[in-house]
Order: structure tokens, then sequence, then C-alpha cells
């Protein structure tokens, strides 16, 4: 049998002159198809009219595919140039029907059936390696996940045994860790606590070692007042003996200051009980500079019941008389005053004197606020009673201009009986 085939020949206008024609054993064809590498698969060319030219057709249909699965092929070849068909019920199980269109030959079509596991065959191939490639990959991803997790967690355990640490009373278990990452600012954290714990251990093992020392100079204070007393109205009633009235006066303000000044033990005492403290102080210092140091008191009625620290007026006026009117070559005059401003009590005391420069005025008010003592020792001595018992709840102030004179404000929490220090 042979295959003839027939192609136009045309001139340089298009037309057709002629044809040439050929001749084709189909054995040759089939030698061609059978040809075709295909591993276990074989090919075959049939036309759009289902004739098989390289394979026994019978054989074809009866084995390994239909004759509607044929027509099916056909008609997909005749919309699209190549397609592929799963088949199932043959000779091959399982396969895969691949078919094109010949060049030039649009009514041929080229059709190959492969077995699917031979298809396959090197897709699984792929497939195991990735598989051997990804459990590897896995394996490293572990590991590493491992590493990181020790790096991060390990830290925060140490960081955990020194918190236990500091619980058990450890208070030097800092923690030396460098790095850039959110650990290292838990540790910055953590040893600025730790830091900041025994300063502050450290202030209150030195407020309660002031204030005990305190207490002794009281207790050292009350050692046989009445000794004292006594041997002061003595004095007192021989100077009247003499006509020495000045010194009588001078003698009873004494007695009343010292007995004000110890107040029984008491760390407390009235408004009232202070102002007439201080006005015993003033009345001895008035004879001392022979009225060269005069003084105004003002309270207002509603605070004389208040309590205060004791003597914590005092200081102020004899800091006044000593370094604001003591160098003026005229007399001078202090003046007192106390009222009250909301939940608070406002003593103010204030002279004519010298004064102070800003700069002078700026280092004073810088030692107060470090406790540095300074020759104003009865300011520093103020406020560090102050700051013992008030905390942060109190407030200094003072104003001053050169050659006109100097105030000191106080400003004291109102408390009554049942007040009770601040620890």
């Amino acid at each position: 049998q042979v295959f003839i085939i027939c192609y136009p020949i045309v001139n340089d206008k298009n037309e057709k002159i002629g044809f040439i024609n050929g001749a084709v054993n189909l054995e040759k064809i089939s030698e061609i198809a059978e040809g075709i590498d295909v591993y276990e698969g074989f090919s075959w060319i049939m036309n759009k009219s289902l004739d098989i030219y390289s394979i026994d057709r019978d054989s074809l249909t009866e084995k390994y595919i239909s004759l509607e699965e044929l027509k099916r092929v056909a008609e997909i070849s005749s919309e699209s140039s190549s397609g592929t068909i799963h088949l199932k019920n043959n000779a091959l199980h399982d396969s895969t029907l691949f078919f094109s269109s010949v060049p030039y030959a649009e009514d041929w079509i080229l059709c190959t059936l492969i077995e699917n596991r031979y298809i396959h065959a090197q897709t699984n191939d792929l497939i195991e390696l990735v598989a051997v490639i990804g459990t590897v990959l896995l394996g490293i991803a572990v590991l590493y996940a491992i590493f990181v997790s020790g790096t991060i967690v390990k830290p925060i355990y140490m960081l955990k045994d020194r918190m236990v640490e500091v619980s058990g009373g450890n208070l030097n278990s800092f923690y030396d860790y460098e790095g850039n990452d959110e650990i290292s600012v838990l540790v910055k954290v953590f040893n600025q606590m730790l830091d900041n714990i025994k300063k502050l251990i450290d202030q209150v093992y030195q407020a309660q070692s002031q204030k005990r020392t305190a207490e002794l100079r009281v207790l050292q204070s009350q050692i046989n007042p009445h000794f004292l007393y006594n041997t002061l109205d003595t004095i007192q009633w021989k100077a009247l003996e003499h006509n020495a009235y000045d010194v009588a006066d001078m003698i009873n303000s004494l007695s009343v200051f010292f007995r004000l000044s110890l107040s029984g033990g008491k760390e407390f005492i009235t408004v009232a009980d202070e102002i007439e403290h201080v006005k015993n102080y003033l009345c001895i210092q008035k004879i001392r500079y022979m009225d060269r140091v005069n003084y105004e008191i003002n309270v207002e009625q509603a605070v004389s019941q208040y309590l205060v620290p004791k003597m914590i007026i005092q200081p102020l006026v004899e800091n006044s008389i000593y370094h604001g009117l003591k160098q003026k070559k005229n007399s001078g005059i202090i003046t007192i005053k106390i009222f009250s401003e909301d939940d608070f009590i406002i003593i103010e005391v204030t002279d004519d004197g010298l004064g102070m420069s800003n700069e002078s005025l700026k280092e004073l008010m810088n030692n107060l606020s470090h406790s540095i003592e300074t020759e104003h020792y009865g300011l520093y001595n103020i406020n560090e009673r102050l700051r013992l018992t008030f905390k942060d709840k109190y407030c200094i102030e003072i104003t001053s201009i050169f050659n006109e004179g100097t105030t000191v404000s106080l400003k004291l929490p109102k408390i009554t009986e049942d007040f009770q220090c601040l620890e």
C-alpha cells in the first residue's frame, strides 16, 4: 500500500499552475512511527476520518483505545493542534494518550500512548529528592531553632536565678550581660532596680541613724532638768533682791525658753507654744543687743492649736539676727507671720538685714537640696528635721535682696494630736 501526497504549485501571483504528487509506502510511515522513542509506549498516525496508517486498527481499538475515544481525539484535534486523554480500562491499565496535528498535513494526527508510571517516574524521583532535601533542611532548622532558643532562654533563666537570689536578700546579684536585644533592656532595668534598692536602703539607714542621734540628744538634754530650772529660779530671785530687774527678766525668759525647748520630751508642740518660745528668745536677744533687735509677730488665730516640730522657728530668728541684723549699723526688725493655706501652715520669718546676693542664695538653696551643711547651720538643721519628719510633704523657700533683707518661708502640713511621723 502507498500513500499519495499532492501539493499545489503556484506562480508569483499566487495562482495555481500545477501539482506535485508523491507516493509514500505505508510501511515506511509505520517504521517512522515505530521508531519514535516513547519509553514503553508506542505511536501511530491517523487522520480525522479515523483511518489508522501505522498500526493494526482492530488490535488498537480492542486492547488500548476505544472507537469513541478515537473520535474524541479527532474532535479535539479539530479545535486544538494538540491535547491529552487519560485512559484507564486498557491493556496498559493506567495510561495517557498524547496527540498532535502533523505540520503540512492538517488531516493527520500523531498519537502516542504511554503508561502513567513511566510518565511519573522522573517526577517521583524528583519528589523523593525534594523530600530528602526537605528532611535535611528541616533537621537543620530544628537544630538552629534549638540553638537560637538556647541563646534567648539561657539569659532569661540566668536573670531568673538572680531574681531568686535578690528575693533571698542578696542585693549584690548584678547580672553582667551585653547585647542589643530586649533581654539586655531587662537586664539593665534589673541592675538599675538593684542599685536603687541599695541606695534606698542606705538612705533609710542614714535617716534612722540621724533620728536615733537626735533622740539621744533629746534624752541627754532631759538629764536632771529640774536642777536647771531651780537654779535659774534661784538666780532670778537673787537678781530681784538686788533690784536687777533686767537680769531677772532675762533669767525668767531663759527659764521659760528651756522649759519649752525640752517640752517634756515631746517632738511636737502647738503653734502657740512655739511662738511663746520664740518670744522668750527674742526678749533675751533684745536685752543683749540693747534694743537693736525689734520684732513683730502676727499669728492667725485658727492655726494656734495645730502642732509643729518644736524649735522650728527659733533657729530661723537666730539666723536672721546673726546673718542679717548683727551686721547693720542701725537697729533692725524681724517680722514673724503664721497663717493657713489650704491643708498647710505657712511660717514666714522676715528681716531687714543685709540680705544675700543671687549667687549666695543659689548656693544656699543648692546646699539645702543636697543636705550639705553650711554656715547657716540653723537652716540646715531645720531642713534635715523636716525631711526626716515629713519626707517630701514640706517646702522651704528663701527670697533675699542684697542690702534689703531676707524672707524664709516654711510650708508644713496641718497636723493634730493623732499625727505620726512618716517612717
